[in-house]
């Protein structure tokens, strides 16, 4: 099983995306959406595409070798450190009396606490973790874009 697992993968495994897209015009040919001449017509073409293609489909099986841990652009410490460049996010920070390291936001008529240390949020009960993706984060950007009235 190995042996002919290998020989389809050696074979068969660089000529998947042409394949699929070769199943797909069948199937959507078999349904009556296109005609059997448009089929043909959509195969041939992927088939000319895949090979004149300057980057080969075992190209596409390579992955980069870093000599050195890939970094985010911006950690979470970046992050509060530009919050606080942005002067309506800045306004709306200001930090916690009770808890060092952690922020009071004042949003909407509301006071959430966080921290933009994950490691903080999740010991501290009522504290949120500000952070990419997360819905506070998003209402703050918010309130920092331009107004459409002006």
């Amino acid at each position: 099983i190995e042996e002919r697992l290998h020989w389809f993968t050696t074979v068969v495994g660089n000529a998947q995306p042409v394949l699929a897209s070769m199943e797909l015009a069948m199937q959507r040919a078999a349904l009556g959406q296109i005609t059997p001449d448009d089929a043909v017509n959509e195969i041939e073409q992927m088939n000319r595409q895949a090979t004149m293609s300057p980057v080969k489909l075992a190209d596409l099986d390579a992955v980069p070798r870093h000599t050195e841990p890939l970094q985010p652009a911006m950690d979470l410490h970046g992050l509060r450190d530009a919050l606080l460049e942005i002067t309506p996010c800045a306004e709306r920070l200001s930090p916690h009396p009770d808890i060092d390291g952690a922020w009071l936001l004042h949003l909407d008529g509301s006071t959430h606490a966080v921290a933009f240390d994950p490691a903080q949020a999740q010991e501290l009960d009522g504290l949120s973790l500000l952070t990419w993706g997360s819905p506070l984060l998003d209402r703050l950007l918010d309130t920092a874009q331009p107004s459409t009235d002006d």
